[in-house]
Protein backbone atom coordinates (compact mmCIF):
# COMPACT_ATOMS: atom_id res chain seq x y z
CA UNK A 1 0.00 0.00 0.00
CA UNK A 2 2.83 2.21 0.99
CA UNK A 3 4.68 1.48 -3.16
CA UNK A 4 1.05 2.63 -4.21
CA UNK A 5 0.25 5.45 -2.59
CA UNK A 6 3.88 6.66 -2.94
CA UNK A 7 3.34 6.23 -6.85
CA UNK A 8 0.04 8.21 -6.50
CA UNK A 9 1.73 11.41 -4.81
CA UNK A 10 4.95 11.28 -7.07
CA UNK A 11 2.22 11.12 -10.48
CA UNK A 12 0.14 13.94 -8.90
CA UNK A 13 3.50 15.84 -8.36
CA UNK A 14 4.24 15.54 -11.65
CA UNK A 15 0.86 16.40 -13.04
CA UNK A 16 1.30 19.47 -11.16
CA UNK A 17 4.38 20.14 -12.68
CA UNK A 18 3.58 20.02 -15.88
CA UNK A 19 0.43 21.42 -15.59
CA UNK A 20 0.97 24.99 -17.71
CA UNK A 21 -2.52 26.86 -17.70
CA UNK A 22 -3.49 28.59 -14.29
CA UNK A 23 -4.59 26.58 -11.61
CA UNK A 24 -8.44 27.00 -9.81
CA UNK A 25 -9.63 27.22 -6.64
CA UNK A 26 -13.12 26.34 -6.24
CA UNK A 27 -16.07 25.62 -3.77
CA UNK A 28 -17.27 21.43 -4.81
CA UNK A 29 -20.06 22.23 -1.82
CA UNK A 30 -21.78 24.95 -0.16
CA UNK A 31 -21.12 26.09 3.73
CA UNK A 32 -23.91 24.47 5.64
CA UNK A 33 -24.94 24.82 9.21
CA UNK A 34 -27.89 23.14 10.56
CA UNK A 35 -29.86 22.54 13.82
CA UNK A 36 -32.04 19.32 14.49
CA UNK A 37 -32.94 16.18 16.43
CA UNK A 38 -31.32 12.74 16.13
CA UNK A 39 -33.07 9.54 18.12
CA UNK A 40 -32.17 6.79 18.07
CA UNK A 41 -28.19 7.06 17.45
CA UNK A 42 -26.90 3.59 18.12
CA UNK A 43 -24.17 3.93 20.95
CA UNK A 44 -22.73 0.81 23.23
CA UNK A 45 -25.23 -1.22 22.27
CA UNK A 46 -28.10 0.81 23.45
CA UNK A 47 -29.87 4.34 21.81
CA UNK A 48 -29.75 7.86 23.04
CA UNK A 49 -31.26 10.89 21.39
CA UNK A 50 -30.13 14.71 21.59
CA UNK A 51 -30.43 17.85 19.97
CA UNK A 52 -27.45 18.66 17.32
CA UNK A 53 -25.58 21.07 15.67
CA UNK A 54 -24.34 20.01 12.05
CA UNK A 55 -21.88 22.31 10.60
CA UNK A 56 -19.96 21.28 7.30
CA UNK A 57 -17.30 23.99 5.92
CA UNK A 58 -17.05 24.26 2.07
CA UNK A 59 -15.47 21.67 0.20
CA UNK A 60 -12.39 23.20 -0.65
CA UNK A 61 -10.79 22.18 -3.51
CA UNK A 62 -7.87 23.02 -6.31
CA UNK A 63 -7.69 22.16 -9.80
CA UNK A 64 -4.38 21.92 -12.11
CA UNK A 65 -4.78 21.68 -15.35
CA UNK A 66 -2.44 21.31 -18.58
CA UNK A 67 -2.30 20.71 -22.18
CA UNK A 68 -1.72 16.89 -21.37
CA UNK A 69 -2.55 16.37 -17.53
CA UNK A 70 -4.01 17.54 -14.89
CA UNK A 71 -4.57 17.22 -11.14
CA UNK A 72 -7.48 18.51 -8.29
CA UNK A 73 -7.45 18.05 -4.72
CA UNK A 74 -10.80 18.26 -2.68
CA UNK A 75 -11.01 18.56 1.03
CA UNK A 76 -14.53 19.14 3.69
CA UNK A 77 -14.57 18.88 7.08
CA UNK A 78 -18.20 18.44 9.08
CA UNK A 79 -18.33 19.39 12.60
CA UNK A 80 -21.38 17.67 14.55
CA UNK A 81 -22.14 19.08 18.15
CA UNK A 82 -24.28 17.66 20.87
CA UNK A 83 -26.41 19.32 23.01
CA UNK A 84 -26.57 16.75 26.00
CA UNK A 85 -23.91 13.70 25.18
CA UNK A 86 -21.22 15.72 24.19
CA UNK A 87 -19.02 12.81 23.79
CA UNK A 88 -20.46 12.16 20.46
CA UNK A 89 -19.15 15.25 18.98
CA UNK A 90 -16.87 14.71 16.34
CA UNK A 91 -14.52 16.42 13.57
CA UNK A 92 -15.34 14.52 10.47
CA UNK A 93 -12.69 14.33 7.13
CA UNK A 94 -13.68 13.84 3.76
CA UNK A 95 -10.59 14.30 1.55
CA UNK A 96 -9.45 13.47 -2.24
CA UNK A 97 -6.66 13.61 -4.74
CA UNK A 98 -6.79 12.82 -8.66
CA UNK A 99 -4.52 13.05 -11.60
CA UNK A 100 -4.96 12.38 -15.27
CA UNK A 101 -1.83 12.21 -17.83
CA UNK A 102 -2.81 11.91 -21.56
CA UNK A 103 1.16 10.21 -22.79
CA UNK A 104 -0.48 9.72 -26.51
CA UNK A 105 -3.39 10.25 -28.33
CA UNK A 106 -4.44 7.06 -27.93
CA UNK A 107 -2.95 5.85 -23.94
CA UNK A 108 -3.76 7.73 -20.89
CA UNK A 109 -2.98 7.55 -16.95
CA UNK A 110 -4.92 8.25 -14.21
CA UNK A 111 -5.17 7.77 -10.38
CA UNK A 112 -6.86 8.64 -7.29
CA UNK A 113 -7.23 8.81 -3.49
CA UNK A 114 -10.11 9.13 -1.06
CA UNK A 115 -10.17 9.29 2.36
CA UNK A 116 -12.95 9.27 5.09
CA UNK A 117 -12.26 9.69 8.83
CA UNK A 118 -15.78 9.61 10.36
CA UNK A 119 -17.02 9.04 13.93
CA UNK A 120 -20.81 8.08 12.27
CA UNK A 121 -20.34 5.63 9.34
CA UNK A 122 -24.34 5.31 9.02
CA UNK A 123 -23.74 8.76 7.47
CA UNK A 124 -21.62 8.34 4.75
CA UNK A 125 -24.31 7.09 3.10
CA UNK A 126 -21.56 4.99 0.82
CA UNK A 127 -22.15 1.36 2.18
CA UNK A 128 -25.13 -1.05 2.44
CA UNK A 129 -24.03 -1.84 6.29
CA UNK A 130 -25.23 0.74 9.10
CA UNK A 131 -22.95 0.45 12.06
CA UNK A 132 -22.97 1.69 15.38
CA UNK A 133 -21.20 5.13 16.17
CA UNK A 134 -17.43 4.90 16.49
CA UNK A 135 -14.26 6.17 15.03
CA UNK A 136 -13.98 4.35 11.20
CA UNK A 137 -11.45 5.58 8.73
CA UNK A 138 -10.51 4.45 5.51
CA UNK A 139 -7.94 5.03 2.42
CA UNK A 140 -9.11 3.85 -0.90
CA UNK A 141 -6.65 4.16 -3.91
CA UNK A 142 -6.72 3.39 -7.81
CA UNK A 143 -4.84 3.73 -10.70
CA UNK A 144 -5.45 3.10 -14.40
CA UNK A 145 -4.51 2.82 -17.72
CA UNK A 146 -6.64 2.95 -21.10
CA UNK A 147 -5.84 2.28 -24.43
CA UNK A 148 -8.23 3.37 -27.42
CA UNK A 149 -7.56 0.61 -29.83
CA UNK A 150 -10.09 2.28 -32.20
CA UNK A 151 -11.94 5.53 -32.30
CA UNK A 152 -14.62 3.18 -30.12
CA UNK A 153 -13.08 0.89 -28.66
CA UNK A 154 -11.24 1.09 -25.53
CA UNK A 155 -9.25 -1.56 -23.02
CA UNK A 156 -8.53 -0.68 -19.56
CA UNK A 157 -6.59 -1.80 -16.47
CA UNK A 158 -7.00 -0.91 -12.92
CA UNK A 159 -5.37 -1.46 -9.77
CA UNK A 160 -7.44 -1.01 -6.66
CA UNK A 161 -6.55 -0.60 -2.87
CA UNK A 162 -8.15 0.01 0.44
CA UNK A 163 -7.65 0.16 3.73
CA UNK A 164 -10.46 0.45 6.47
CA UNK A 165 -10.45 0.15 10.65
CA UNK A 166 -13.27 0.43 12.83
CA UNK A 167 -12.58 1.78 16.85
CA UNK A 168 -15.12 -0.98 18.26
CA UNK A 169 -13.43 -3.93 19.84
CA UNK A 170 -16.77 -6.01 18.46
CA UNK A 171 -16.81 -4.94 15.05
CA UNK A 172 -13.16 -4.43 14.44
CA UNK A 173 -12.42 -8.50 13.69
CA UNK A 174 -14.93 -8.21 10.72
CA UNK A 175 -14.39 -4.76 9.65
CA UNK A 176 -10.67 -4.12 9.78
CA UNK A 177 -8.63 -4.90 6.55
CA UNK A 178 -6.74 -4.57 3.38
CA UNK A 179 -8.19 -5.14 0.21
CA UNK A 180 -6.75 -5.06 -3.06
CA UNK A 181 -8.29 -5.51 -6.64
CA UNK A 182 -7.43 -5.72 -10.20
CA UNK A 183 -9.93 -4.92 -13.28
CA UNK A 184 -9.56 -5.84 -17.10
CA UNK A 185 -12.25 -3.76 -19.08
CA UNK A 186 -13.27 -3.43 -22.93
CA UNK A 187 -15.32 -0.92 -24.03
CA UNK A 188 -16.89 -0.48 -27.45
CA UNK A 189 -19.67 2.42 -28.49
CA UNK A 190 -21.33 1.12 -31.35
CA UNK A 191 -23.18 4.39 -31.65
CA UNK A 192 -23.38 7.61 -29.84
CA UNK A 193 -26.62 6.40 -27.96
CA UNK A 194 -24.98 2.64 -27.85
CA UNK A 195 -22.00 1.22 -25.83
CA UNK A 196 -21.53 -2.57 -24.43
CA UNK A 197 -18.88 -3.31 -21.77
CA UNK A 198 -16.67 -6.75 -20.64
CA UNK A 199 -15.24 -6.28 -17.55
CA UNK A 200 -13.43 -8.91 -15.55
CA UNK A 201 -12.25 -8.72 -12.01
CA UNK A 202 -9.99 -10.65 -8.75
CA UNK A 203 -10.72 -8.85 -5.48
CA UNK A 204 -9.01 -10.25 -2.21
CA UNK A 205 -9.12 -8.68 1.54
CA UNK A 206 -6.88 -9.58 3.82
CA UNK A 207 -7.84 -9.22 7.84
CA UNK A 208 -5.75 -7.16 10.38
CA UNK A 209 -7.03 -9.62 13.20
CA UNK A 210 -6.62 -12.88 13.50
CA UNK A 211 -8.85 -13.18 16.95
CA UNK A 212 -12.74 -12.15 17.15
CA UNK A 213 -13.91 -10.26 20.15
CA UNK A 214 -13.87 -12.96 22.29
CA UNK A 215 -10.44 -13.82 21.79
CA UNK A 216 -11.43 -17.10 19.28
CA UNK A 217 -9.33 -17.44 15.83
CA UNK A 218 -11.56 -15.80 13.13
CA UNK A 219 -12.82 -18.64 10.09
CA UNK A 220 -10.40 -19.45 7.11
CA UNK A 221 -10.28 -16.20 5.63
CA UNK A 222 -12.49 -15.59 2.19
CA UNK A 223 -11.43 -16.51 -1.02
CA UNK A 224 -10.11 -14.28 -3.90
CA UNK A 225 -13.18 -13.09 -5.15
CA UNK A 226 -13.11 -13.45 -9.31
CA UNK A 227 -16.20 -11.79 -11.14
CA UNK A 228 -16.59 -11.32 -14.75
CA UNK A 229 -19.85 -9.38 -17.08
CA UNK A 230 -21.14 -7.63 -19.70
CA UNK A 231 -23.10 -4.09 -19.52
CA UNK A 232 -25.58 -2.49 -21.95
CA UNK A 233 -25.80 0.89 -22.16
CA UNK A 234 -28.68 2.51 -24.41
CA UNK A 235 -29.58 6.42 -24.46
CA UNK A 236 -32.99 6.05 -26.10
CA UNK A 237 -33.32 9.47 -25.81
CA UNK A 238 -31.53 12.87 -24.01
CA UNK A 239 -33.53 12.92 -21.45
CA UNK A 240 -34.13 9.06 -20.37
CA UNK A 241 -31.56 6.21 -20.33
CA UNK A 242 -31.09 2.48 -19.61
CA UNK A 243 -28.64 0.29 -18.41
CA UNK A 244 -28.25 -3.44 -17.87
CA UNK A 245 -25.64 -5.82 -16.91
CA UNK A 246 -25.09 -9.58 -15.54
CA UNK A 247 -22.45 -11.89 -15.05
CA UNK A 248 -21.07 -14.69 -12.55
CA UNK A 249 -19.04 -14.33 -9.45
CA UNK A 250 -16.96 -17.26 -8.03
CA UNK A 251 -16.18 -17.00 -4.07
CA UNK A 252 -17.10 -17.88 -0.57
CA UNK A 253 -20.74 -17.85 -2.23
CA UNK A 254 -20.67 -18.57 -6.48
CA UNK A 255 -23.86 -16.68 -8.02
CA UNK A 256 -24.94 -14.86 -10.65
CA UNK A 257 -25.23 -10.61 -10.58
CA UNK A 258 -27.83 -8.58 -12.01
CA UNK A 259 -28.55 -5.33 -12.38
CA UNK A 260 -30.95 -2.74 -14.50
CA UNK A 261 -31.13 0.87 -14.52
CA UNK A 262 -33.16 3.76 -15.62
CA UNK A 263 -32.65 7.64 -15.53
CA UNK A 264 -35.60 9.74 -16.76
CA UNK A 265 -34.72 13.79 -16.82
CA UNK A 266 -38.44 15.68 -17.10
CA UNK A 267 -38.11 19.27 -16.67
CA UNK A 268 -35.42 20.50 -14.23
CA UNK A 269 -35.90 17.19 -12.05
CA UNK A 270 -33.43 14.33 -12.52
CA UNK A 271 -35.01 10.91 -12.01
CA UNK A 272 -32.91 7.56 -11.58
CA UNK A 273 -33.39 4.30 -9.97
CA UNK A 274 -32.54 0.82 -10.32
CA UNK A 275 -32.07 -2.81 -8.82
CA UNK A 276 -28.41 -4.31 -8.42
CA UNK A 277 -27.49 -7.81 -7.28
CA UNK A 278 -23.09 -8.14 -6.76
CA UNK A 279 -20.59 -8.10 -4.09
CA UNK A 280 -21.44 -6.30 -1.29
CA UNK A 281 -17.88 -5.42 -1.12
CA UNK A 282 -18.39 -3.41 -3.94
CA UNK A 283 -22.24 -1.61 -2.80
CA UNK A 284 -23.28 1.90 -3.06
CA UNK A 285 -26.43 2.47 -1.21
CA UNK A 286 -27.63 5.84 -2.21
CA UNK A 287 -26.03 6.52 -5.42
CA UNK A 288 -28.22 8.20 -8.34
CA UNK A 289 -28.53 5.02 -10.44
CA UNK A 290 -26.92 1.53 -9.59
CA UNK A 291 -23.46 1.31 -10.75
CA UNK A 292 -22.82 -1.09 -13.57
CA UNK A 293 -20.01 -3.69 -12.80
CA UNK A 294 -17.15 -2.21 -15.15
CA UNK A 295 -17.92 0.90 -12.86
CA UNK A 296 -17.72 -0.03 -9.28
CA UNK A 297 -14.76 0.70 -6.83
CA UNK A 298 -13.42 -0.91 -3.96
CA UNK A 299 -15.58 0.16 -0.93
CA UNK A 300 -16.21 -0.24 2.47
CA UNK A 301 -18.84 -1.60 5.16
CA UNK A 302 -19.05 -5.60 4.62
CA UNK A 303 -16.73 -8.49 3.82
CA UNK A 304 -16.12 -9.38 0.05
CA UNK A 305 -17.52 -13.10 0.33
CA UNK A 306 -21.33 -11.94 0.68
CA UNK A 307 -24.06 -11.09 -2.30
CA UNK A 308 -26.25 -8.14 -1.61
CA UNK A 309 -29.54 -6.95 -3.79
CA UNK A 310 -29.89 -3.70 -3.67
CA UNK A 311 -32.71 -1.40 -4.69
CA UNK A 312 -33.10 2.38 -5.44
CA UNK A 313 -34.67 5.92 -6.30
CA UNK A 314 -33.10 9.11 -6.21
CA UNK A 315 -34.85 12.31 -7.47
CA UNK A 316 -33.36 15.37 -7.65
CA UNK A 317 -33.60 19.04 -9.12
CA UNK A 318 -35.60 22.20 -9.13
CA UNK A 319 -39.89 22.21 -8.67
CA UNK A 320 -39.83 25.79 -9.16
CA UNK A 321 -37.77 28.64 -9.66
CA UNK A 322 -37.24 29.00 -5.92
CA UNK A 323 -37.90 25.50 -4.47
CA UNK A 324 -35.49 22.28 -4.87
CA UNK A 325 -35.57 18.76 -3.70
CA UNK A 326 -33.69 15.89 -3.05
CA UNK A 327 -35.45 12.26 -2.23
CA UNK A 328 -33.36 9.23 -1.94
CA UNK A 329 -34.56 5.87 -0.63
CA UNK A 330 -32.85 2.76 -0.93
CA UNK A 331 -33.35 -1.05 0.42
CA UNK A 332 -30.69 -3.83 0.45
CA UNK A 333 -30.39 -7.29 1.59
CA UNK A 334 -27.61 -9.26 2.45
CA UNK A 335 -27.10 -12.83 1.11
CA UNK A 336 -24.89 -13.89 3.75
CA UNK A 337 -25.51 -17.98 3.23
CA UNK A 338 -27.18 -20.98 4.68
CA UNK A 339 -27.43 -21.17 8.75
CA UNK A 340 -27.47 -17.25 8.95
CA UNK A 341 -29.68 -14.22 9.11
CA UNK A 342 -30.09 -12.06 6.48
CA UNK A 343 -28.95 -8.41 6.79
CA UNK A 344 -31.71 -5.97 5.17
CA UNK A 345 -31.52 -1.93 5.85
CA UNK A 346 -33.11 0.54 4.35
CA UNK A 347 -32.12 4.32 4.06
CA UNK A 348 -34.71 7.16 3.41
CA UNK A 349 -33.84 11.01 2.36
CA UNK A 350 -35.98 13.91 1.90
CA UNK A 351 -35.06 17.45 1.65
CA UNK A 352 -36.63 20.77 0.42
CA UNK A 353 -34.64 23.90 -0.82
CA UNK A 354 -35.59 27.24 -0.80
CA UNK A 355 -33.40 29.53 -2.47
CA UNK A 356 -33.44 32.87 -1.28
CA UNK A 357 -30.89 34.23 -4.09
CA UNK A 358 -27.82 33.02 -6.33
CA UNK A 359 -25.43 32.86 -2.49
CA UNK A 360 -28.18 31.76 0.14
CA UNK A 361 -30.64 28.63 0.04
CA UNK A 362 -32.41 27.70 3.31
CA UNK A 363 -33.25 24.03 3.88
CA UNK A 364 -35.28 21.44 5.51
CA UNK A 365 -34.54 18.18 5.74
CA UNK A 366 -35.41 14.31 7.44
CA UNK A 367 -33.42 10.83 7.45
CA UNK A 368 -34.59 7.45 8.21
CA UNK A 369 -31.79 5.14 8.93
CA UNK A 370 -33.34 1.19 9.59
CA UNK A 371 -31.22 -2.07 10.01
CA UNK A 372 -32.47 -5.59 10.98
CA UNK A 373 -30.85 -7.41 14.14
CA UNK A 374 -27.97 -9.72 13.35
CA UNK A 375 -24.87 -11.49 14.47
CA UNK A 376 -22.80 -7.88 14.47
CA UNK A 377 -25.59 -5.28 15.90
CA UNK A 378 -27.86 -7.32 17.59
CA UNK A 379 -29.89 -4.52 18.72
CA UNK A 380 -30.57 -3.64 15.37
CA UNK A 381 -30.58 0.44 13.64
CA UNK A 382 -33.28 2.09 14.13
CA UNK A 383 -32.82 6.43 13.70
CA UNK A 384 -34.08 9.24 12.27
CA UNK A 385 -32.87 12.73 12.15
CA UNK A 386 -34.50 15.96 11.68
CA UNK A 387 -32.85 19.21 10.22
CA UNK A 388 -33.39 22.85 9.35
CA UNK A 389 -30.50 25.31 8.07
CA UNK A 390 -28.75 27.35 5.74
CA UNK A 391 -26.33 27.05 3.15
CA UNK A 392 -23.93 29.80 1.71
CA UNK A 393 -22.99 29.24 -2.03
CA UNK A 394 -19.39 30.19 -2.42
CA UNK A 395 -17.74 31.08 -5.68
CA UNK A 396 -16.45 29.87 -8.06
CA UNK A 397 -18.74 26.53 -7.77
CA UNK A 398 -17.95 22.77 -9.32
CA UNK A 399 -20.31 23.67 -12.12
CA UNK A 400 -18.93 27.18 -13.06
CA UNK A 401 -15.37 25.07 -13.24
CA UNK A 402 -16.79 22.20 -15.35
CA UNK A 403 -17.69 24.29 -17.75
CA UNK A 404 -14.09 25.47 -18.34
CA UNK A 405 -12.33 22.08 -18.63
CA UNK A 406 -12.48 20.32 -22.11
CA UNK A 407 -13.98 17.13 -20.23
CA UNK A 408 -15.63 16.61 -16.76
CA UNK A 409 -13.10 15.51 -13.95
CA UNK A 410 -14.28 13.58 -10.86
CA UNK A 411 -12.69 15.44 -7.96
CA UNK A 412 -12.62 12.76 -5.68
CA UNK A 413 -14.46 13.34 -2.81
CA UNK A 414 -18.38 11.29 -3.75
CA UNK A 415 -19.92 12.70 -0.76
CA UNK A 416 -18.87 16.15 -1.94
CA UNK A 417 -21.88 16.24 -4.79
CA UNK A 418 -24.70 14.93 -2.31
CA UNK A 419 -23.44 17.65 0.97
CA UNK A 420 -24.39 20.07 -2.20
CA UNK A 421 -28.00 19.87 -1.87
CA UNK A 422 -30.67 20.37 -5.14
CA UNK A 423 -30.02 21.88 -8.01
CA UNK A 424 -30.68 25.54 -6.42
CA UNK A 425 -26.56 25.07 -4.98
CA UNK A 426 -25.91 24.94 -8.94
CA UNK A 427 -25.28 28.18 -9.98
CA UNK A 428 -24.72 29.50 -13.69
CA UNK A 429 -21.44 30.74 -14.54
CA UNK A 430 -22.00 34.34 -15.39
Amino acid sequence: MRTISLALVLACAAASAAAQQSSTVYYAAPFSISSGRDTGIPVNGGQVSDSVLQVSAPAFSYWAPGPKSEVSFTYQPQFLLYAMHRELNSWNHNAGARFSYRATPRLTFEGGDTFYSTADFSLLQQTLFLLPRGRYNQNALYLQGGYDLTARTRVSLRLDNTYATIDDPVLAPAFDYIGGGLSVGLTHQFSPRQRVSVSGSFVRTFRLNSLDAGGLPLGPPPKTAKSGGMTYDLALSRTLSLLFSGGYVRTNVNSYTVSGALAKQVGKLNISGGYSRYLSFFGGLLAPVIPAPEEVRLASGIRDNTLSETVGLHVRGDVTRHVGVVVGFSGSRSLTGPGTKDLKSLVGQVRIDYKLNDHLVLFTSAEAYRQNSNSLVVAGINRSRYFGGLEVVLFPTAEMVKRRRTAPVDVGVPAAEAASGSEHTKVEDK
